[in-house]
């Protein structure tokens, strides 16, 4: 079946020979296969390029997008995977609280309505950084200098805005916190 739907859709078949990764049938972990099918109609409707269902250790559902292509890029998940590593330095002791000012760890935001700006700031998308597009932390090559730099736009935790830059932010610091 993976390989009749990776030829319909023009891609690759997908392997877990490292050792690692095995499949079951969910059925044989008693998931609901309903939720299952809701769980894959949701990931074609909403533009997903993959989404994979593991249980218990098993791979139990895979679904790829014709536009699938390998290497895949992180992109958004980065941010919950950051969010993780944060959260692990807080129950580390690494990181006092998430509530910790930006300047504890970056001298260039202690000024100004910067210093106002806190690690739950970053994480929650409220720091007052603004959404770039052409003019993101993507375009250029020195990231951190790049998100050090950048103004505020708005007064911390005052309004959401989609921001790569404050995740990025958060790079410096975690390396710092965990003294790596």
């Amino acid at each position: 079946l993976r390989i009749e739907l990776a030829e319909k859709e023009k891609v690759a078949p997908k392997t877990h020979d490292d050792g690692f990764w095995q499949t079951a049938d969910p059925a044989s972990l008693r998931v609901d296969p309903q939720i299952l099918a809701e769980h894959q109609r949701i990931c074609e409707n909403t533009g997903a390029d993959a989404c994979m269902v593991v249980y218990k250790g098993k791979i139990i559902q895979e679904w790829y997008a014709s536009r699938y292509r390998v290497p895949m890029y992180a992109m958004s998940s980065t941010k919950s995977v950051t969010g993780l590593l944060t959260g692990m330095l807080v129950d580390e002791g690494k990181i006092e609280s998430i509530d910790t000012p930006v300047c504890d760890y970056i001298q260039e935001w202690c000024e100004g309505e910067k210093g106002e700006v806190t690690l739950r700031h970053l994480l929650s998308m409220t720091s007052g950084l603004k959404r770039r597009r052409e003019d993101g932390v993507g375009s250029v090559g020195d990231k951190n200098s790049f998100v050090i730099s950048l103004p505020l736009s708005y007064k911390p935790g005052t309004r959401w805005d989609y921001s790569n830059e404050g995740v990025q932010l958060l790079s410096p610091i975690l390396n710092k916190a965990a003294g790596e």
